[in-house]
């Protein structure tokens, strides 16, 4: 009697863990099968890979103040809260049509799009904290641009009420604000600010600049070539999506001419790489043979056979028995494809090419015809490396945006390699170093660690390059050239060598002639 109890006991024992792990299988593929992707397809405000991060930790972290949720909370920034507090009194008292309870209903219907926004569900922040966070962020920033607006065109203190202010009165704080505002974790979604600004009220007689126009003009005095900045509003601009992006589409904004970009959806004809139109931060595939098309005619996979071959392939896990792919022997390999490398500024001199400063402006439009590199004038400082360093963290995230800040950092990693290279650059124009060479040398020597090009814009460029390299004839005339024609002096001796050298050829003709022709 008592075996038989303990068998039956050994038996329930069994049946409940069976069902227990019924129960279990059932609950995970559910929650499989009812995932959502944690990163929208509306984000765009991205926290930085650690893989970019690890090269320059500083450059992706805000000095004095936090924007948006990523840093939100941070002990070092509790003196700017409180400037945002004041700020958004001062924006208040001015726009008296505005009233706070009106502002908290109209900013929370922007809590959703906010949210999607960014690529972390920011699951800590609830509707309250999430949409006081909108408005004294976004307020600050407002009156923040405002102010500089006004201080630029030298309002009257009494018109613009700066008395008293932390940030405009103590002029290192600018500095560090310039730094902070363009960092890729410290954005606020652009329709949030252009919400906002459209309720400030305006007591002169002319029109309210577009806020685009405010913002650029707010960061032009951050820079020394206030003219890279040429943003220019129109139909066909990319809808801007927060500061930063606003700042990359400046600095990209070109008349095209014979180097275009090619479009995010582009095929090299002469290697078949098809650039893939999105793959987050890191894989990158690219085949070596034309991709399939689909077959319109072929029936479309609804979702309830997704979901059955997802469920097939989890109880297949279950059951111990690991579902295996046929893999086609004749199908296409991967290939890592980099951008094509040329050689250095201090080498291509060398070789012959000329080196000519480009006309201010847009620092992406370099040409190469008929062995001169035309390059844009590009300032070095402190803050060039932070700046390049976001944009090109925020060309790896985002899919939208084509890598032409990524691709113009290879090639000038291509073109300086020592502080030679950067000697040369300084002596032409093309750079103007406020570091030293050595450390300007390594700026672009590192800026392009760790990140990848999809649709490099100077392939073309590159292979002229290459190709002009290659010929002998254009080394050995620089050559010629160089030593024998590079100072008056030089050029002097060449010739004088050259007319004693045929002086003496004529001489030795005129001594063997009579033995050869001896006179009758």
């Amino acid at each position: 009697m008592a075996s038989s109890d303990i068998e039956k006991g050994k038996g329930d024992d069994i049946s409940l863990e069976c069902r227990i792990k019924e129960e279990w299988k059932s609950t995970f593929i559910d929650k499989v099968l009812h995932s959502k992707s944690p990163m929208p397809d509306s984000c765009c405000i991205f926290r930085v890979p650690e893989v970019l991060r690890r090269q320059k930790k500083l450059s992706y972290q805000p000095d004095i103040v936090s924007i948006g949720p990523f840093h939100r909370g941070g002990k070092e920034f509790q003196r700017l809260e409180n400037v945002k507090e004041w700020y958004l009194k001062c924006f208040l008292a001015r726009n008296t049509k505005i009233e706070l309870d009106s502002l908290i209903a109209s900013i929370t219907e922007y809590e959703t799009p906010a949210r999607n926004c960014y690529a972390e569900p920011l699951n800590d922040l609830d509707q309250n904290d999430f949409v006081e966070m909108l408005i004294l962020d976004g307020c600050f920033l407002i009156e923040l641009f405002r102010k500089a607006a006004a201080a630029a065109a030298a309002l009257p203190i009494d018109r613009d009420g700066n008395q008293d202010d932390p940030i405009f009165d103590v002029p290192c704080m600018l500095e560090y604000l310039y730094h902070d505002l363009l960092l890729l974790e410290n954005q606020l979604p652009w329709f949030v600010l252009e919400f906002l600004y459209c309720q400030i009220e305006e007591n002169t007689n002319q029109a309210k600049p577009p806020l685009s126009q405010v913002v650029i003009g707010f960061f032009k005095n951050s820079v020394a070539d206030d003219k890279i900045f040429n943003y220019h509003e129109s139909d066909s601009s990319p809808e801007i999506l927060h500061i930063l992006d606003l700042i990359r589409s400046a600095l990209v904004e070109q008349k095209q001419q014979d180097n275009k970009s090619p479009p995010p959806y582009s095929t090299d004809q002469t290697t078949g790489n098809y650039c893939l139109p999105r793959i987050p931060c890191a894989i990158i595939v690219r085949y070596k043979t034309p991709m399939r098309k689909t077959d319109s005619s072929s029936p479309k996979t609804d979702q309830t056979t997704g979901n059955w071959r997802l469920r097939s392939i989890l109880c297949a896990l279950f059951r111990n028995k690991t579902p295996t792919v046929k893999t086609d022997s004749s199908s296409p390999k991967t290939d890592g494809h980099l951008p094509q490398r040329i050689p250095s500024a201090a080498t291509l001199s060398e070789a012959g090419v000329k080196f000519k400063k480009g006309e201010r402006g847009c620092i992406l439009n370099i040409t190469f015809k008929h062995g001169v590199f035309t390059i844009p004038p590009l300032v070095i400082e402190e803050r060039t490396g932070p700046l390049f360093r976001n944009l090109m963290a925020y060309e790896q995230c985002y899919q939208n945006r084509q890598h032409k800040i990524t691709s113009y950092a290879v090639l000038m990693d291509n073109l300086i390699d020592t502080s030679k290279d950067v000697d040369l650059l300084c002596e032409k124009g093309i750079v103007a170093n406020w570091l030293s060479a050595e450390v300007a040398s390594k700026f672009f020597n590192e800026l392009y660690n760790d990140t990848t090009v999809i649709g490099y814009n100077y392939e073309g460029l590159c292979k002229d390059v290459e190709e002009y390299h290659k010929v002998l004839w254009n080394r050995w005339r620089e050559k010629l050239k160089r030593d024998y024609f590079g100072t008056p002096w030089a050029t002097i001796s060449f010739f004088a060598a050259f007319v004693l050298l045929v002086l003496t050829f004529l001489q030795t003709i005129y001594t063997i002639h009579p033995y050869y022709h001896p006179r009758d």
